[in-house]
């Protein structure tokens, strides 16, 4: 689960850390002067006899009494570079004191099974270091370098060093002599810079280890892995020389510098599998990448099982797939537009270059301009920091789409209820309009028709009046009225739409409704004869009128049968009604009925005769002293 960034730490958390560096640089410079100006006092031991010998008596007086000769000396020049041999390699010099006070020889790192160092104080022989071993105290303070101190006070001291195999490098650096003020300050100085890179390390690791804790992704976790890795990786490099392991320091020293090298570059292909996506990027890169991890990691668990001595060339050769694999991982993703891939190549390529730096000084190769291995330290940790920082503008770039997917998110939310919104308005105007116009009417009037009006044929109207409801308002309160009223016609609604009527208005008390309008049918007659006897017997289903127990309204209703016209009158309170003769006469039918009967007109009688039952024909006199025939609907013939 990703969580909610709102904004990236890293805006805060980098200016902080290189202003934490540089205030304990700063500090530190102060607190300990190293009195750089005091480093030149120092001389290189630039020539030495060497003598190599496979005779099986390789102590000191078998070396006095047979090797000190000239057919067996050799002269060579110091620093000497890489030496692999199984043999025992014996060094000669003589080292000037330029009139130091109790000098110190100091000489690099020697990877081979066991180093004596011994001095020449006229005729006795003094034995001043053995098994590139010193004490824990004392090798806090040496760091990752060695030396003889010398009590003699003359100028010249002949050094002799024996180093056991297998040797598979032999002072990559020339020995030099430097007064004890010297050399203790060049050892602070080498403490400074370790604390420094451990600490950037460090700083980074828990940076990007609580970024994976709040977003879960794994190219932090394959960050830190790679981080700690090589941080420890080249802790080891540096210091692990100087504990104190007499008769195996070079064997476990190569040990856990090789098996530590194949696991970093483990853990540095999977970073690039992680960081550049090859999965998707390049599959069948991706699959290589992925067996090289394989490989890598079987490879130290190989050299920690069954090895002794690792294979320095299996090693190199694995470093070398890696470095191959992760640069055409992010040649492959600048192709693809990758900006991840154009940082990535950027921070490994200062990566190589150090690399590169470091192995061709070891090898004598090039000028030796700074030491090699800090040039390797600076170009790991300008590697981490870059890489770091990419991942810190991920981070920004994860917010930032986080922020972009939830305003999509709100605007889709927004939108839907918008829509919502104005379906239930266009349904609440639809249900309006539908209350007030039929739906066939409602829906042409939607569609653009500007004037509606219809002629048709065999339509049936009625018209039902409450009787005595002046009478009986007059006492109730205009609430009661209006809520009876509503009780009623509500009933005649649900009644209407049952038998298929269409209501067109309610006068007063009156309310009017029709068959055969909009949608004609044949059988509207049939439908209104049926509709009003149901509204005749409506009321006893009803409540009793308010402020009676007993007494229940009465209807009056009138019918008739016959054509009309029909359509949309009005433009802000528009309705739908009906006109001619059929109109007028069954409202004369209703007005000249009596409560709870059925007035009908001859038209009505003729065409339901068969089907219903009527009284006897009455003669009435309608307005205009015009004469007509009328009829009382009783029931349904098939009524019992």
């Amino acid at each position: 689960m990703i969580v909610r960034l709102r904004r990236s730490p890293a805006t805060r958390i980098y200016p902080l850390l290189l202003a934490l560096l540089l205030s304990l640089a700063w500090s530190s410079v102060q607190s300990h002067p190293f009195a750089f100006n005091r480093v030149s006092d120092g001389s290189a031991i630039t020539s030495a006899t060497m003598y190599l010998t496979g005779v099986a008596d390789t102590s000191l007086a078998a070396f006095l009494r047979h090797a000190r000769d000239a057919s067996t000396a050799k002269r060579v020049a110091l620093p000497l570079g890489t030496v692999r041999t199984d043999s025992t390699v014996w060094l000669t010099w003589k080292m000037w004191t330029e009139g130091l006070s109790s000098p110190i020889m100091e000489f690099p790192l020697l990877y081979a099974g066991r180093v004596d160092v011994f001095e020449i104080r006229g005729a006795s022989i003094v034995r001043r270091a053995t098994g590139m071993s010193v004490g824990r105290d004392e090798r806090d303070v040496l760091s990752t370098i060695h030396a003889v101190e010398s009590s003699v006070a003359s100028d010249t001291i002949d050094v002799i060093v024996r180093i056991s195999g297998p040797i598979s490098k032999v002072m990559a650096e020339a020995p030099v002599v430097k007064s004890r003020a010297t050399f203790e300050d060049g050892a602070r100085m080498g403490l400074y810079r370790n604390g420094m890179f451990f600490g950037l390390v460090l700083a980074l690791v828990l940076y990007n280890l609580f970024v994976f804790v709040s977003t879960k992704e794994r190219v932090y976790a394959a960050y830190v892995i790679n981080t700690m890795i090589t941080g420890m990786w080249m802790y080891a490099f540096e210091s692990l020389p100087t504990i104190t392991m007499p008769d195996s320091i070079g064997a476990a020293n190569l040990f856990l510098l090789y098996c530590g090298s194949s696991t970093a570059a483990a853990a540095g292909t999977w970073f690039v599998t992680e960081l550049l996506q090859t999965r998707t990027m390049a599959p069948r890169l991706h699959l290589s990448m992925m067996v090289l991890i394989v490989v890598c990691l079987g490879y130290a668990v190989v050299i920690g099982v069954f090895m002794r001595h690792p294979l320095t060339d299996v090693v190199n050769m694995l470093g070398l797939v890696q470095a191959g694999l992760c640069m055409a991982a992010g040649v492959i993703g600048i192709r693809k537009g990758k900006r991840e891939a154009v940082v990535f190549m950027a921070a490994y390529g200062l990566l190589l270059c150090a690399l590169f730096y470091w192995t061709a000084s070891n090898l004598s190769l090039i000028p030796r301009g700074i030491d090699g291995f800090t040039a390797l330290r600076i170009g790991t940790a300008v590697e981490l920091l870059v890489l770091s920082m990419l991942l810190a503008d991920r981070l920004n770039t994860m917010r930032k789409a986080r922020e972009e997917a939830d305003r999509k998110t709100l605007e889709a939310e927004l939108y839907r209820l918008r829509t919502v919104e104005l379906e239930e308005a266009h349904r609440k105007s639809n249900t309006l309009l539908l209350n007030v116009l039929p739906e066939t009417i409602a829906e042409r009037m939607k569609a653009g028709e500007d004037r509606i009006a219809d002629s048709y044929e065999n339509v049936c109207v009625v018209f039902a009046d409450i009787a005595g409801f002046t009478t009986w308002s007059a006492r109730l309160s205009p609430a009661e009225t209006v809520g009876y009223l509503d009780t009623v016609f509500s009933a005649i609604d649900e009644l209407a739409d049952a038998y298929g009527m269409e209501k067109i208005k309610t006068i007063g008390d009156c309310y009017m409704v029709v068959a055969g309008v909009p949608d004609p049918s044949p059988d509207a007659a049939h439908r209104a004869a049926q509709f009003c006897i149901a509204l005749r017997d409506l009321p006893a289903t009803l409540p009793p009128i308010p402020g009676t127990t007993t007494e229940h309204l009465r209807l009056r209703i009138g019918m008739d049968l016959g054509a009309v016209v029909a359509g949309v009158i009005g433009k802000r309170k528009f309705s739908f009604d009906l006109w001619g003769s059929v109109v007028n006469m069954a409202s004369r039918m209703e007005s000249h009925g009596s409560p709870g009967r059925i007035r009908c007109t001859a038209n009505v009688f003729h065409v339901l005769s068969s089907a219903f039952a009527f009284s006897a024909p009455e003669d009435i006199t309608v307005k205009g002293s015009v004469q007509i025939r009328t009829y009382f609907l009783e029931h349904s013939n098939n009524q019992p």
